[in-house]
């Protein structure tokens, strides 16, 4: 009797493959502890479904779950029996796709690939590597063909990354992923056509996902004169929902020629996310049109309600003399919606919602594109080692962030907070927290590598260490950090100095590197793009007040510092601003940069820098010395030899001391 033996390939609904291979029987297939074989998937039960031998030793799959079930064909089944030959199947959102073979039928050329065509149900093959790749590229296979090699079933839409050793990441997997929508709380897609309707008559409530009291989600039948959607009472639906959370959509998520900028705000906790982006916000729609030309409003003021609140406590309170304070963001409450899917029940953030336009005066109203920047706030907790567990889908949006703004706290650094402390005339008020803030770096780098596969040497998304709380630790920085960044530029409309911005940034990436290297190391090792950039929330003169657990400001004292110019760095990444050139602005020294793993090594006042692109050719400001230099282009031929950068930083550093 021939042995079955079974190559299984998981098309996740994160877009991840995850291969199996079963041998031995029965097997079981579920998202739980309990099973051999776990999928990471939410549609897959704890306990999903069973590959086992009948009395004849058939090989046969057994559904074991009753909420998401098991889809063959499209049917719903409780038993199939298998043959030799390829499956595709699906445990609710996941899709399986699986080859029984016979001992027999293995083949000894592990180097051979084979392809599935649409007309059969068995592989075609033996063809080599290059072979396929001239099939794929003549379009004798699509980029939904399963391939496989070497006992690995995967779409050749993979096969890149499959070559790379990393199948998967952002390639197009499973049925979902030509969708035209993305849901920006689970990051499901999926096509208009399958958008959900909300209920806004009062009677129509009750939701197997969001629970009794929200509006009941509906796929419209009958629709007016108008072509609007009607609930089963007769009222217009106008809102959406997702087809998988079942939560709100705004329309910008649904507009197709929407440009979106993701942005992840990240940090511990008590760390000041949340006065970081109540001021920003603030200070942005209050500056960025007179300033920049550009105008800032709430894309869905229902999803940013929290923040204008927020707002309104700083920046509109009749009471001048009050001390006010934000609340905490916890780990579930306003910031976030509760969900139940398959059984389990998930706190997903409410993510905010801008749009920036270019005002109709400004030369860049033709040439600029409006866009979406969407920004998430999460608990602190949530960053903590341990908290990236598959029930904990919070930070996921970490995977499709385009920025993230990395909040490092001054004032939790036990070093810092000793030096400050030991001053006299130096008081920091709240509570005595400290913490490991690179342990929190660690934490983003390991779940950014676990959700993105695909990097080869550096992250290219950019890293925008934030340091808050400038008023309190400003006197230990070397630098000067002027009023504003920016200066007048053509047609009234400013323009960033940049070489400011990249001279504050050296400063603080120096005042970090002097107390927590390992802050300063563990980022540029893993990002190929970060800057340092000190903000305050409340300004350099203000003072904290303890109000309760936690602290407060008077309302008069509050006047933002920098706080604007993480977002306008963000803006000028994305084309958005222009920058200000200083280079003809009084004398500088000009230092050699060797190109190296991405990034620019260069010595200056005696030191070894590895920069980021942001520096390059730019008038900067030596945070040691005082000095001022220019940072040239890399050296022709020294990028490939690794060696050769390694001498040349030497000789330069030799230069230097001599």
């Amino acid at each position: 009797m021939k042995s079955p033996f079974v190559i299984l390939t998981a098309f996740t609904e994160n877009e991840k493959y995850e291969f199996h291979q079963l041998e031995k029987f029965p097997v079981t297939l579920g998202r739980g502890y309990e099973a051999d074989v776990c999928i990471d998937a939410v549609s897959v039960s704890r306990l999903h479904l069973r590959f086992a031998l009948n009395s004849a030793k058939q090989l046969m799959i057994e559904n074991l779950s009753t909420t998401s079930g098991t889809y063959y064909k499209g049917m719903k089944i409780d038993e199939l029996m298998l043959t030799p030959g390829v499956y595709s199947i699906n445990l609710g959102r996941t899709e399986l796709a699986f080859e029984l073979l016979e001992r027999d039928d293995l083949q000894d050329d592990d180097q051979a690939w084979f392809y599935l065509p649409d007309s059969n149900n068995q592989f075609d093959g033996k063809f080599t590597e290059s072979e396929i790749m001239q099939m794929i590229e003549h379009g004798k296979i699509g980029k939904n063909t399963l391939l496989r090699h070497q006992r690995k079933i995967f779409k050749a839409a993979g096969i890149e990354h499959y070559l790379n050793g990393a199948p998967g990441n952002d390639e197009v997997i499973g049925d979902n992923a030509e969708g035209e929508i993305i849901c920006p709380h689970c990051w499901w897609r999926f096509n208009y056509e399958n958008l959900l309707y909300i209920a806004e008559n009062p009677a129509l409530t009750g939701d197997p996902i969001l629970g009794e009291d929200a509006g009941a989600r509906f796929t419209p039948s009958s629709f007016n004169v108008r072509g609007q959607a009607l609930d089963s009472l007769g009222t217009v639906a106008a809102r959406h929902a997702c087809p998988n959370c079942h939560l709100y959509l705004p329309e910008v998520v649904l507009q197709k020629n929407s440009d979106e900028v993701v942005i992840s705000v990240v940090g511990p906790p008590s760390s000041g996310k949340s006065f970081l982006l109540t001021s920003m916000m603030w200070e942005l729609r209050n500056t960025l049109g007179s300033d920049f030309g550009y105008s800032i409003s709430d894309a869905d003021p229902v999803c940013n309600k929290i923040l204008i609140e927020y707002e309104d406590i700083f920046f509109s309170n009749n009471d001048q003399n009050a001390i006010v304070t934000l609340r905490k963001t916890e780990e579930q409450g306003e910031l976030y919606n509760e969900v139940k899917l398959d059984e389990n029940y998930f706190q997903l953030p409410t993510p905010f919602f801008f749009n920036v336009k270019a005002l109709g005066h400004t030369r860049r109203n033709r040439l600029a594109k409006d866009k979406t920047f969407v920004l998430y706030d999460n608990a602190g907790e949530s960053f903590q080692p341990g908290k990236d567990i598959t029930l904990n889908l919070s930070t996921r949006h970490l995977a499709h962030s385009d920025i993230i703004f990395f909040l490092f706290d001054p004032l939790q650094d036990p070093r810092i907070r000793k030096t400050l402390l030991g001053n006299a005339d130096r008081k920091i008020a709240g509570a005595d927290h400290v913490c490991r803030q690179d342990i929190y770096i660690s934490e983003l780098v390991n779940r950014l590598r676990k959700n993105n596969t695909s990097y080869k040497n550096l992250f290219e998304k950019t890293l925008v260490i934030t340091v808050p709380k400038f008023d309190a630790w400003q006197e230990l920085l070397t630098c000067d950090v002027p009023e504003t960044p920016w200066r007048p530029g053509p047609h009234g409309i400013a323009e960033l100095d940049y070489g400011v911005i990249c001279s504050v940034s050296l400063g603080v990436r120096n005042f970090i590197e002097r107390f927590n290297p390992a802050v300063v190391h563990n980022a540029e090792a893993f990002f190929a793009n970060v800057i340092y950039i000190p903000v305050s929330a409340i300004g350099k003169n203000s003072s904290l007040q303890t109000v309760g657990n936690g602290v407060g400001v008077k309302v008069s004292d509050i006047d933002p510092y920098w706080i604007t110019v993480p977002f306008l760095h963000t803006m000028m990444e994305q084309g958005l601003l222009d920058c200000h050139e200083v280079e003809s602005a009084g004398s500088y020294e000009k230092v050699v940069s060797v190109a190296h793993d991405g990034k620019f090594c260069t010595a200056f006042g005696g030191k070894n820098y590895t920069l980021s692109k942001f520096y390059l050719k730019r008038v900067l400001t030596c945070p040691e010395t005082g000095k001022r230099f220019m940072i040239t282009a890399p050296k022709e031929g020294i990028k490939e030899k690794r060696p050769a950068v390694d001498d040349e930083i030497g000789s330069l550093l030799d230069e230097f001391a001599g």
